[in-house]
C-alpha cells in the first residue's frame, strides 16, 4: 500500500515538473519570437526614416530651393563686403601700438608654426 501512494506521488511530481518545464518553455519561446518581431519591426521603421529621408533630399521643395538661393546671395554679399573694425576709432597710441605689436607677433609665428609640424 505504501509503495502505491510513493509511486502516485512520484508520478504527480513527475507531471508537476513536465508542466513547469512545459511552461517555462513556451515563454522562452515566445520571447525569442517577439524579440525576433521588434527586432524586424525596428529594421522595417528605420529603412521607412531612411527613404523619407533620402526623398525629402532629393526633392526639388521650391519652398527649400527659395532659402538656399536667399542664403547663398548673402553669404555672396557678405563675402564682397569689407570688415569695418569697430571701436578701434578712438584708441589711444599706446592701445594702437600694441595692437600693432600683436599683429605682428601673428604674421611672424604663422609660417614657423607651419615649417616646425613633423611630417607624418
Amino acid at each position: 500500500m505504501q509503495y502505491y501512494r510513493f509511486a502516485k506521488t512520484e508520478i504527480w511530481e513527475q507531471e508537476r515538473t513536465r508542466r513547469k518545464s512545459d511552461t517555462a518553455r513556451q515563454r522562452h519561446e515566445f520571447r525569442l519570437e517577439r524579440l525576433e518581431q521588434e527586432k524586424r519591426e525596428r529594421e522595417e521603421r528605420m529603412r521607412k526614416k531612411k527613404a523619407a529621408l533620402k526623398k525629402s533630399d532629393s526633392s526639388d521643395d521650391p519652398k527649400k530651393a527659395a532659402i538656399k538661393a536667399a542664403l547663398e546671395r548673402v553669404k555672396k554679399r557678405q563675402a564682397q563686403r569689407p570688415v569695418e573694425k569697430t571701436n578701434v576709432s578712438d584708441l589711444t597710441e599706446e592701445q594702437q601700438r600694441k595692437i600693432q605689436e600683436v599683429k605682428q607677433r601673428r604674421a611672424d609665428n604663422k609660417p614657423t608654426e607651419q615649417t616646425n609640424k613633423p611630417e607624418a
